[in-house]
């Protein structure tokens, strides 16, 4: 919800998700767990993204005056209401191809974060809390690391493994 970004501290609350269920798209006001209710900070960079999607998100309820819906939502249709998942997906798809990125389905972009949180050695308390797993959760199940992430450990296993054997 656009309530729930607050500017000043630079946090994001996570408290509900959008699911179509027999054909009706709604906001539900709870997530899958009660882990997945959260405080998100944003970097700087991510801030000035939201600030202006929220400018963008103005210009356009203008525009469409008593055509907007409004639901309070932070990421709505282009009418305000809901977005339908398949439509996310579509915008989705659209947006990664003109950036010229390969195939890399939306739920990816969720493994992918994780392995850059790993890989800047974010504990898992801090990977469970940014993404909203429970503890014991399918967290690790997330993350890929690069290979040359996987070489550095390897180097310094075998280092480790040498001095052991000397």
């Amino acid at each position: 919800l656009i309530t729930e970004y607050d500017a000043a501290a630079g946090v994001l609350k996570v408290s509900g998700q959008v699911q179509t269920v027999k054909g009706k798209t709604a906001r539900k006001g709870k997530t899958k767990s009660t882990a997945g209710v959260r405080y998100v900070p944003l970097t700087p960079r991510q801030q000035g993204m939201v600030t202006q999607h929220l400018a963008r998100l103005s210009e356009e309820r203008k525009r469409l005056g008593v055509e907007w819906k409004e639901h309070g939502l932070l990421f709505p249709s282009a009418c305000g209401t809901p977005m339908i998942p398949r439509n996310l997906n579509r915008h989705y798809y659209q947006t990664r191809e003109k950036a010229g990125i390969q195939h890399y389905t939306l739920h990816a972009l969720r493994h992918t974060a994780a392995t850059a949180m790993d890989t800047v050695k974010a504990t898992p308390a801090q990977q469970r809390a940014i993404m909203g797993h429970s503890p014991g959760d399918v967290t690790e199940s997330y993350i890929h690391p690069p290979i040359e992430e996987l070489y550095k450990v390897l180097l310094a296993a075998e280092d480790v493994q040498l001095r052991w054997a000397a």
